[in-house]
C-alpha cells in the first residue's frame, strides 16, 4: 500500500501483473470490468476484493461495487466462499454440506453464516 503524508494513498490490485500494466488501485477512480460471459470476472472481482480487505485490515476502506449480473448478496457469497475456502458452486446452491467439505467448518454454521451476513447487507443497503 502506498501512502501520502501518512495516509493510504493506493492498494494493489492483488496481482503483480495488473499493479506493474495498470498500476495500483488509486482511491476516487472508477474501474470497469467487462468480459463476456464466464470468463471469470466474478472471480477477479471476489479476489480483488480480498487484496483490499487484506491490505487494510487496520484502516477498512470503503469499496463501492455494482454488477449487472449479480445481486449484492450472490457477490458477497463468491466471496465468503472464496475467503473460507468453501466450494463456491456449492455455496450458491446452497448445499451447505457439499461446500463445507474437507474444510473443518461446520456445515450449519457455514449457512447461518452466510445467511445472517447477506441479510445484514439487505439492511445496510
Amino acid at each position: 500500500m502506498g501512502t501520502l503524508n501518512g495516509k493510504a494513498r493506493w492498494t494493489s490490485w492483488g496481482y503483480p501483473d495488473l499493479d506493474e500494466i495498470l498500476g495500483p488501485l488509486a482511491p476516487v477512480r472508477l474501474y470497469v470490468i467487462g468480459a463476456r460471459p464466464s470468463c471469470g470476472k466474478t472471480t477477479l472481482l471476489a479476489n480483488i476484493l480480498n487484496a483490499i480487505y487484506s491490505e487494510n485490515r487496520s484502516t477498512p476502506r470503503k469499496v463501492l461495487c455494482y454488477w449487472t449480473e449479480l445481486s449484492p448478496e450472490v457477490m458477497y457469497q463468491c466471496w465468503a466462499a472464496m475467503r473460507l475456502n468453501l466450494e463456491e458452486d456449492a455455496v450458491l446452491m446452497g448445499d451447505w454440506e457439499t461446500a463445507s467439505q474437507g474444510t473443518g467448518i461446520e456445515a450449519e454454521w457455514v449457512r447461518e453464516t452466510l445467511e445472517v451476513e447477506v441479510g445484514q447487507l439487505r439492511q445496510e443497503a
